[in-house]
């Protein structure tokens, strides 16, 4: 698989299926790109943004766009120096369901406190079951 350096205006691209297509000067045909080239990026491409990229000749024999980014949007890796911290506002669904959690296990707790306690007052007493008897006539 041969790479080139090459630089392009995106033409085509559909948001809902990820991919699009890029003109070049060098080449007659548009050259394929997925949004996969492009997932370290801060937004989704559009229209008229030029894309600086590899291309890589598919088994198919047709070009597709490969270490792609657009041209003055920032990348959201960061740099080696400085790993990503945790940030616990980073997902605001996981306080609801610790709460959930929490409730859930006191529940559990009361109702084995008081399965416990009133089973073993029922086998100290012992209930007695009368039966009415048919009278003789």
């Amino acid at each position: 698989m041969e790479k080139n350096k090459n630089t392009g205006t995106l033409v085509r691209w559909n948001d809902s299926k990820g991919f699009g297509f890029i003109k070049t000067e060098q080449d007659s045909q548009d050259i394929f790109i997925h949004i996969t080239e492009l997932k370290h990026m801060k937004r989704r491409p559009v229209i008229n943004d030029t894309i600086h990229f590899e291309t890589e000749t598919g088994s198919d024999g047709r070009n597709k766009a490969v270490n792609a980014n657009i041209k003055g949007v920032d990348s959201n890796q960061q740099s080696a120096k400085e790993p990503e911290k945790a940030n616990p506002k980073s997902n605001p669904s996981s306080f609801p369901k610790l709460v959930f959690i929490m409730v859930f296990m006191l529940l559990l707790a009361y109702g084995y406190k008081y399965f416990t306690e009133n089973s073993s007052d029922t086998s100290d007493t012992q209930s007695v079951i009368t039966v009415p008897t048919k009278p003789d006539y």
